[in-house]
């Protein structure tokens, strides 16, 4: 029926669900629905009793979406190794969301390198797949 595409197939599949999965996350967050009203409540009074849990951030969205392209375009191009660029850009992610605090770049840096170059041993040596 068709080629057999080796372990190219379930990242494909991975990619595709993550894909469609951020579509439809984007696409509830630019709806903008109403609150439902409560209690006889209208929503201009909602609004002043219910006070935001977080604020939104779009510099930190940008930031991420600007460095996943980078990380891969270089994987893509093959610039560095996977275990290399998986953990410069975990560090990097980890360190935005965290604010650059000085108390937490030790430990953005053992988790990067750990699940970077853990990642890339377990592809390699358990699950035998091949990695930019």
């Amino acid at each position: 029926m068709g080629e057999d595409q080796g372990s190219a197939g379930f990242p494909l599949v991975i990619a595709g669900v993550t894909g469609i999965l951020s579509f439809v996350v984007l696409l509830q967050a630019r709806s903008g629905r109403e609150a439902p009203n409560q209690d006889g409540l209208d929503l201009i009074d909602q609004a002043e009793m219910v006070q935001p849990a977080y604020r939104a951030r779009n510099d930190i969205a940008v930031n991420f979406v600007i460095l996943t392209v980078l990380y891969v375009a270089a994987l893509a191009l093959e610039l560095v190794s996977f275990g290399i660029s998986t953990s410069l850009f975990l560090f990097i992610a980890l360190s935005v969301l965290t604010g650059f605090a000085r108390k937490s770049l030790a430990t953005n840096v053992l988790v990067a390198v750990f699940l970077g170059f853990g990642s890339e041993l377990l592809f390699t040596q358990v699950f035998a797949v091949d990695l930019p």
